[in-house]
């Protein structure tokens, strides 16, 4: 399937698309709410500043998709494959993205407001500047990542792995910090952190 048969499909009522391969597809913005595409292969899409709000994008592979941008707001992205994908502007607030592969995913500058990242892979991930406000980030692997000048207030870090992230600049409690791994963590002051969690 390409570009011009999802469009005209989707104009046309349908909304299921699970399965369908869509390998480097240009969708770039494309106004598809509420569209089924679970289990489909966007690797390497252009779905910059495209509608997907309340989109069914669950096991999707999204691996270096460009997703700048992209309007995701309550999409459900449950266990999909984000690795190096490009989220940096996206509107992901209240999304579902718990069990996602999101490793080096770009999401800075991304609104996460409420966002569900609990048991992600975000090893190495980028969330300079994005705003995780009441997110979800249970259990959840940030080793390596980029928190610099992330809004975190509120934000639910119980048995996050913490370690070797960069937080300067981020908004965030020590209280919230302190429910996960923070050994060799750049906290907020621009300190390592060498110790246990707790203080």
């Amino acid at each position: 399937m390409n570009a011009d048969d999802l469009r005209q499909q989707y104009a046309m009522g349908q909304r299921d698309f699970r399965g369908v391969v869509l390998h480097e597809v240009d969708l770039h913005e494309a106004v598809l709410p509420g569209v089924d595409l679970r289990d489909t292969d966007l690797s390497g899409a252009n779905l910059c500043r495209a509608n997907l709000s309340a989109a069914n994008l669950s096991r999707a592979n999204l691996s270096g998709a460009n997703l700048l941008g992209t309007f995701l707001r309550r999409a459900l992205l449950t266990w999909a494959i984000l690795v190096g994908a490009v989220l940096s502007e996206a509107i992901l607030s209240a999304a579902g993205l718990s069990g996602i592969d999101g490793r080096i995913v770009d999401f800075s500058g991304a609104n996460l407001y409420r966002a569900n990242l609990s048991c992600s892979q975000l090893r190495e991930a980028s969330f300079y500047k994005a705003y995780l406000r009441r997110a979800n980030l249970c259990d959840a692997d940030l080793c390596a990542a980029d928190l610099r000048g992330a809004i975190l207030l509120r934000t639910d870090f119980r048995q996050a792995d913490l370690r070797g992230a960069d937080l300067r600049g981020a908004e965030v409690m020590w209280k919230d910090l302190a429910v996960g791994r923070l050994d060799d963590t750049i906290m907020p002051d621009g300190r390592y952190y060498r110790g246990k969690p707790g203080r």
